[in-house]
């Protein structure tokens, strides 16, 4: 289809490019990580809490 029929049809392809979400990742990661450990404490935590309340 051309992109006057796509447009008319109400839909629009992109292409998106790789490198900026390759380096968004890269940031992220050391982000992710740190939140990983944080929610797996908590976690931990919150089934200790339970098994007292049982």
């Amino acid at each position: 289809m051309n992109t006057t029929l796509l447009s008319a049809l109400g839909r629009r392809t992109y292409k998106l490019r790789s490198e900026p979400f390759k380096a968004l990742n890269i940031w992220l990661e050391r982000y992710r990580e740190i939140w990983e450990e944080k929610l797996d404490s908590l976690e931990f935590y919150l089934k200790e809490l339970q098994n007292k309340t049982q």
